[in-house]
């Protein structure tokens, strides 16, 4: 009876290995839908193209001739095309462009390093009260629910003047405020997803809880992650210049696009395109980012997947 028993479970168990292969070919699936889908291409390559000209910010540098710190105050609030800058200057006679590279470039990476560090840690706390239950997930839960009762945005305030962080601690305290979200998210699809036949059959010949989460549970999600990286970043990137606007955030002269926005903003009377120009960027990276995010919320959709 004990071997009809196993027999059993093996072959459940090798189902489950062809289901969770079936997950992968869903995720191909998924963006093989996603490229079908000309407005999320074209969010896209506005992403790439605005991501490009961050990363490139040396040779920006080189081609205006100007390096972020370098001030000319008698060119002051130069207009555009005046005096050599080619996008204008700010009140301290620096090249409005050549700062926006290097500050995309900042803005851009703390945002990524804070949705990697944030998913990390919603992952693993999700999974973990997921797939445990009980007392675990019970304890998981209610920290969650009481970090999400604070209020995110006077939290970051307050971290951030006490401690005043680099761009690089910044990007820890932003993952460190926002990951409860996401660790309720994935601990719904992990409770969906450890209670199928498979997972059962897992553990009745003998898979270990780290085994089952790695090789059943993990698969599943990794659509879910990805949609939610693509709308967690544009959510970054707009905390982070939010804080750097306030002056609580990337500190001066470090180049970000929050501070130029709050260089700017005191004349925007004599110069508004030194306004303009920053918050226009940030406008089009997040619109771009939330409109891939949709792309790729639908093209994972399990109804679209059917139709």
């Amino acid at each position: 009876m004990s071997v009809a028993v196993s027999t059993l479970s093996d072959r459940d168990v090798l189902a489950g290995d062809r289901l969770t292969r079936k997950s992968a070919g869903m995720f191909r699936r998924g963006m093989q839908s996603f490229r079908r889908d000309p407005v999320a291409m074209t969010a896209l390559a506005v992403v790439v193209l605005i991501a490009a000209f961050a990363l490139s910010a040396n040779l920006v540098s080189r081609w205006t001739g100007f390096n972020p710190y370098e001030n000319h105050l008698s060119h002051k609030l130069s207009g555009i095309g005046e005096n050599g800058y080619v996008l204008g200057s700010d009140a301290n006679g620096r090249d409005i462009l050549t700062r926006l590279a290097y500050g995309g470039r900042i803005s851009i990476t703390v945002a990524f390093m804070a949705t990697i560090a944030e998913l990390g840690i919603g992952l693993s706390i999700g999974l973990i009260a997921g797939y445990a239950g009980g007392w675990i997930d019970s304890f998981l839960m209610r920290l969650v629910d009481l970090l999400l009762s604070i209020p995110g945005l006077p939290l970051l305030i307050l971290i951030t003047t006490l401690f005043q962080p680099g761009w690089v601690m910044l990007a820890l305290v932003l993952a460190l405020v926002s990951w409860p979200g996401d660790s309720r998210l994935i601990r719904g699809e992990a409770l969906a997803i450890k209670n199928r036949e498979y997972v059962d059959a897992a553990r009745v010949v003998g898979v270990s809880p780290a085994g089952i989460v790695l090789r059943y549970v993990l698969p599943n999600v990794l659509p879910t992650m990805i949609v939610l990286a693509s709308l967690t970043v544009p959510s970054l990137i707009i905390a982070e210049t939010s804080l750097s606007f306030l002056g609580v955030g990337v500190q001066v002269p470090t180049p970000s696009w929050g501070n130029m926005l709050d260089d700017a903003y005191r004349f925007y009377r004599t110069n508004w395109t030194n306004v303009f120009i920053p918050g226009f960027v940030v406008f089009l990276i997040s619109l771009a980012l939330y409109l891939v995010g949709d792309g790729l919320r639908d093209a994972f959709d399990p109804r679209q997947s059917k139709r």
